[in-house]
């Protein structure tokens, strides 16, 4: 997501949160409340993507390439959800409550399973530490919706930068390991 329509998306969800204008009846979906089955079920993860697959014959790498194309994936549904210039709260919660960050969840648990290869470590620690980066982001934009707290969506804009470099970063770098290791 770009720097404009992130500021736009906080914008408005500033205003949406201080006019009240947000779904009260949808369930409450907490770090807590999400299973691991639940996220592991993720219908944008791939079934044949996992980690059902003989390990002997799948490469960290093979893994680390099926992960980030469910990341690029769940990328542009993001970006289908966050396409106008104007986004209220109730359009994006929903999404992000029932689609993204379970599915981020499911992947940052994957991720969790792999073993990395010799050389990989680092790259391995940055995948863990942006999935986690997204989910905190994402839980900060949903407490902050449902408490009416401008400061947690700040918060959120913060968290989703910071994910945003450290991403670029974790990009550049499989790059450079992949580069080292043909």
């Amino acid at each position: 997501m770009n720097r404009v329509a992130l500021w736009v998306l906080v914008i408005a969800l500033l205003g949406t949160v201080a006019c009240g204008q947000v779904d009260e009846s949808a369930p409450e979906t907490t770090p807590e409340t999400v299973s691991d089955e639940a996220q592991l079920q993720d219908p944008g993860i791939d079934a044949s993507d996992s980690l059902d697959r003989d390990p002997a014959t799948v490469s960290y790498d093979d893994e680390l390439r099926s992960i980030l194309r469910q990341l690029r994936i769940l990328q542009d549904e993001i970006n289908a959800v966050v396409h106008s210039d104007t986004l209220m709260a109730h359009e994006i919660v929903p999404p992000v409550r029932d689609r993204f960050r379970p599915a981020l969840a499911g992947l940052l648990h994957r991720s969790r399973q792999l073993q990395p290869d010799a050389g990989y470590e680092s790259v391995h620690q940055q995948l863990l530490a942006f999935l986690e980066l997204w989910i905190e982001a994402y839980d900060l934009l949903l407490q902050g919706v449902r408490e009416r707290d401008n400061q947690m969506l700040l918060e959120f804009s913060a968290k989703q930068e910071q994910a945003s470099r450290l991403g670029a970063l974790l990009e550049a770098n499989i790059h450079i390991v992949r580069a080292r290791t043909e």
